[in-house]
């Protein structure tokens, strides 16, 4: 029988409704707790403090990374909606053995994801970020989903492996997007009225196709010496 983790006791009441959640196997779904769908991308209501969805990088980290959260973590993984992050959130380095979805949140910071290592499924659908996502050198075993995001700062996916689909659909990003040298085993989408500033996209292989149709690029959009297994669409 397994041991339920100490909660640390400078967790949030929001944190502590959050790791029920997580821990029972459910979506921590911000949205439906308060039953309040709030738009990632606007900032009203996400200073309430009566309706606080304010979670930490330091509860991020603890139920991510510390074994005794990690293995009584379910399968399903940790699966976040509607939350809002004040803090930059630091990955770098971590070994994650299960899915990791942060979706429809809203990130006041950055994402400092350098070589993580991610056995499962990655998603930051629909969330809205000030700051820069550097997933530079990460393994990312399975379907990574960026879909109808917002990114103010640069996304770096340098060197990144990728299991699966990568997903950029319906997203605006505002600075550089760099993609030298990436592995993308399956589709790359960047379509659906999608916007870019500046994409390097060199010496990347792409495993099945690459979609762009429908979408727009405000500077250049550089694909020197990048493998593309299908179609170009």
């Amino acid at each position: 029988m397994l041991t339920e983790p100490q909660i640390p006791e400078q967790w949030s009441e929001a944190e502590r409704w959050a790791w029920g959640e997580i821990r029972a196997g459910r979506i921590a779904d911000f949205h439906q707790r308060y039953d309040e769908a709030l738009d990632p991308k606007e900032p009203n209501g996400w200073d309430d403090e009566q309706k606080d969805r304010r979670l930490s990088q330091a509860f991020l980290l603890t139920i991510l990374t510390e074994e005794s959260f990690r293995c009584v973590t379910p399968f399903k993984g940790v699966r976040i909606n509607g939350a809002c992050f004040e803090e930059t959130v630091d990955l770098q380095h971590a070994r994650l053995e299960r899915q990791l979805w942060l979706e429809h949140c809203r990130f006041y910071g950055s994402l400092k994801l350098m070589n993580l290592h991610l056995n499962g499924w990655f998603s930051l659908e629909s969330s809205w970020l000030s700051g820069a996502i550097d997933l530079n050198g990460a393994v990312l075993d399975s379907h990574v989903f960026l879909t109808h995001a917002k990114i103010a700062g640069m996304v770096d996916l340098t060197a990144a492996r990728i299991g699966g689909q990568l997903e950029m659909d319906g997203s605006t990003f505002d600075s550089l997007l760099t993609l030298n040298a990436t592995e993308v085993s399956q589709n790359l989408f960047m379509s659906q009225k999608a916007t870019f500033n500046e994409v390097e996209l060199t010496a990347a292989k792409i495993g099945g196709q690459l979609e762009m149709d429908g979408s727009s690029f405000n500077k250049l959009l550089n694909m020197n010496g990048t493998e593309i297994g299908r179609d170009l669409l």
